[in-house]
């Protein structure tokens, strides 16, 4: 609870030093534009992170933009979208699944994007759809965004066809996960039930894998071709730190092979 409320106090001093023309601002957000003074600490401070490096996993340093609160993974993806799509400035088809808020706000500013947000959780999207059964019709989508979203789903195999199915032949599927850089192989148990079982295993409750470093030729492994990018090998070390990116992040942006 303190952790919680010292937080919201240094979000609240961040958000107020960042407007604050004088003050010397050392970073950039990419989702809301403004020059900041740091972002904020946070993400999960579970055990499970101690002795693994999970990219996206534990806490990081700058994790949160104080003004618009947009995360670490969510600026790389922007980012991404941004160097590989045309979903900002053209007219396309969009389907975003668990759909960050950030990223919904600037799509939503392209109004000659036709843009569909869906979740199995009907509060938080537009559509309720299951992943493994996509009620859209084939070859619907130029673009599909999954990101944080597999780690989630027991039938990777189902999901990922499904996805495929409803993709138009020249689109592009932007993909992440969380990825555990100690591990060759991906890790799976169905064994794993309970969310407790899960926490301990996969690092979160509600997640049925850990993924390793052969997920790029999981993903490829489904007829896919497949893109890995991280900030490390595209934006210099002084990029990165201005715009408060994880160095190792990876995102998949994934074709249908013909």
């Amino acid at each position: 609870m303190i952790e919680k409320i010292n937080r919201k106090i240094r979000i609240i001093l961040l958000s107020l030093l960042s407007r604050m023309p004088f003050w010397v601002k050392k970073h950039n957000c990419n989702i809301c534009g403004n020059e900041i003074c740091d972002f904020v600490e946070g993400g999960s401070n579970s055990a499970f992170f101690l002795n693994r490096h999970v990219i996206g996993g534990g806490t990081r340093d700058k994790y949160l933009c104080p003004v618009c609160g947009a995360l670490d993974r969510t600026r790389w993806c922007y980012y991404v979208l941004r160097k590989n799509t045309r979903i900002f400035t053209e007219p396309c088809l969009v389907l975003h699944f668990a759909p960050e808020k950030p990223l919904v706000n600037l799509i939503k500013k392209n109004k000659c994007c036709e843009y569909y947000t869906a979740d199995i959780n009907p509060k938080v999207a537009e559509y309720q759809v299951d992943i493994t059964d996509i009620q859209f019709e084939n070859s619907m989508f130029d673009y599909i965004l999954v990101n944080h979203v597999l780690e989630h789903i027991s039938d990777e195999h189902k999901a990922i066809q499904e996805l495929k199915r409803v993709l138009k032949a020249d689109g592009k599927m932007i993909v992440s996960f969380p990825i555990c850089t100690d591990m060759e192989e991906t890790f799976e148990d169905d064994s794993v039930k309970t969310p407790g079982e899960r926490l301990e295993k996969f690092g979160q409750e509600d997640h049925v894998r850990l993924y390793g470093l052969d997920a790029k030729e999981r993903l490829e492994r489904y007829g896919l071709s497949v893109k890995q990018l991280s900030p490390k090998d595209i934006l210099s070390v002084d990029e990165i730190e201005r715009l408060g990116l994880i160095p190792d992040d990876i995102m998949f942006v994934c074709e249908k092979q013909h």
